[in-house]
């Protein structure tokens, strides 16, 4: 009694081909295909391997941007502290501003200007300011 057991894939074709059931082209056409799998199978391999290295470089970097971004707020906040700065502008000789120096005025407040109002306004104590601001009010009308 013989007992016939199937086998698939690249064993079966090549046994097959080598008992000659499969022709020439067919044996081709069937290796063709395995290869193509393979390289399909090898492609897709390097292609993910590089995108986790591009992930994992993108991350590290991400990383290290966001602690020399803190070490830089850090640094800032030191170079902009009062206790530093006005020590610094005595030393060069600078003092407070006159009401001649002023010239313009910026306001950084958030107003709710009702609609159609058109240009707000600042006022201000300083009689230099205050005159520039009326002349300029004046000619915008």
């Amino acid at each position: 009694m013989r007992i016939y057991t199937r086998r698939f894939g690249a064993a079966l074709v090549l046994r097959r081909a080598f008992e000659g059931k499969i022709g020439a082209l067919n044996f081709l056409i069937a290796l063709g295909f395995l290869l193509s799998l393979l390289l399909l199978f090898v492609s897709l391999h390097v292609h993910f391997e590089t995108v986790s290295r591009r992930i994992d470089d993108g991350t590290r970097r991400r990383n290290s941007l966001r602690d020399e971004k803190t070490r830089l707020i850090s640094l800032r906040n030191d170079l902009v502290a009062p206790e530093r700065i006005l020590p610094l502008a005595e030393m060069a000789g600078l003092g407070p501003g006159s009401p001649q120096q002023v010239h313009r005025v910026a306001c950084y407040e958030r107003v709710i200007r009702p609609a159609g109002s058109g240009l707000f306004w600042a006022s201000s104590d300083i009689p230099a300011v205050r005159s520039r601001t009326a002349v300029s009010a004046a000619e915008n009308r």
